[in-house]
């Protein structure tokens, strides 16, 4: 599909991107905890619904870490330049993206990150639209990594898998 799409001239990938969702489900219920720890990796928000394919292309090629939560935007692999780490979020590994073909056809690394569902599913229709909440202290652990591995110069890795089910549950915190 690139290639049918003709190159594009981009510099090298040094982008973080967030790309974010207008619509009103699959919504993270600590957004403001996570839209500042995303602000101190330097992460800027875009949301390809709102933008035109010339400025998808264009900011997608210029990407070095792009998160998104799973869903539709997962397309966006397909403007991606090799290399580029994509985290994917979602709360259920019932939710198969069957998208790892693509990431690995598209030489993209990508990341998958286990949420919680939201206690109260939002503006759900199907399973699917929960909302979810993220645990910031794997994402920024994941992210971390991310950064130091791509400071080292490493190439391609094995993707990191961050399951919500490995966290200790709040009963067995200590001090509960």
């Amino acid at each position: 599909m690139r290639e049918r799409m003709g190159p594009i001239a981009a510099p090298l990938p040094h982008r973080r991107l967030v790309l974010t969702r207008s619509m009103p489900s699959r919504k993270i219920t600590n957004s403001a905890e996570v839209d500042g720890l995303l602000a101190r990796h330097g992460f800027t928000a875009f949301d390809l619904a709102t933008s035109s394919i010339a400025e998808q292309r264009a900011a997608l090629a210029e990407a070095d870490i792009v998160i998104a939560v799973f869903g539709s935007d997962l397309l966006a692999v397909l403007l991606m330049q090799p290399d580029t780490d994509f985290i994917e979020m979602k709360y259920s590994s019932g939710l198969a993206s069957h998208m790892d073909t693509m990431f690995s056809a598209c030489a993209v690394n990508h990341h998958l990150l286990m949420c919680e569902p939201a206690a109260s599913p939002g503006h759900q229709r199907m399973k699917k639209d929960s909302d979810f909440t993220v645990d910031c202290a794997r994402l920024s652990a994941l992210l971390d990594e991310i950064i130091a591995r791509k400071q080292r110069g490493q190439a391609r890795h094995a993707p990191l898998d961050i399951a919500a089910q490995d966290l200790p549950s709040p009963s067995s915190s200590p001090g509960h």
